[in-house]
């Protein structure tokens, strides 16, 4: 396989070509030139009025799979998948690449994600839009962000308790049953009062 003498490369193939090709080396990075590539999950708006709790949901359990990542506990199985997501492409590089491309690779669970959504992420894609409208690949201008970035679906995660535990890589299970035990204490504490006030109804 010949290759330029430069070329941009993307993970997994930076780690592909630094270990299968010699000699090969780094000369610049986008942390190097301050570039942000940020990725992102989109939908059309269509979609999401009619499909709306699939999108939440669908959210939710990305971002559990985040938690799940960034768990050092789970950092044989995560390597695990991968070898085996990397092998469907027929991409074949060693464990420490793939340690290498977790310890590296920014994630941001929950809050994190909601937090970038109303800060970072702005500057990161209207970043990205001038560099494409610049370069004439956009040529629509440079929309408002206020126009594709929304972050409704995670509000409505945070706020349901049962999804915020879920995406947040919590025990659901448990969760279940601190909400049954409530509602149990609550119905109670509802037939307690009843009762206290029928009995002084009667004395009266």
């Amino acid at each position: 396989m010949s290759l330029p003498m430069y070329s941009g490369l993307w993970a997994p193939n930076t780690y592909r070509i630094l270990e299968s090709q010699t000699p090969a080396e780094v000369l610049c990075t986008g942390e190097d030139a301050s570039a942000i590539i940020p990725g992102a999950m989109i939908v059309t708006e269509s979609f999401a009025a009619e499909n709306t709790d699939l999108v939440i949901k669908t959210l939710a359990g990305w971002l559990r799979g985040i938690e799940f990542i960034k768990n050092p506990e789970n950092r044989q199985r995560v390597i695990e998948y991968m070898r085996e997501f990397y092998a469907i492409y027929d991409v074949a590089i060693s464990t420490s690449a793939m340690e290498m491309e977790i310890d590296t690779r920014p994630l941001y669970g929950l809050e994190e994600q909601i937090s970038i959504m109303a800060t970072e992420a702005k500057t990161w894609f209207t970043d990205v839009a001038t560099f494409l409208n610049t370069n004439g690949q956009l040529t629509t201008g440079v929309p408002e962000t206020d126009e594709y970035i929304n972050d409704q679906y995670l509000q409505a995660i945070l706020a349901d308790e049962m999804l915020k535990e879920f995406a947040m890589g919590g025990d659901v299970k448990k969760s279940k049953k601190k909400k049954k035990s409530k509602k149990k204490k609550s119905k109670k504490s509802k037939k307690k009062s009843k009762k206290k006030k029928s009995k002084k109804k009667k004395s009266h």
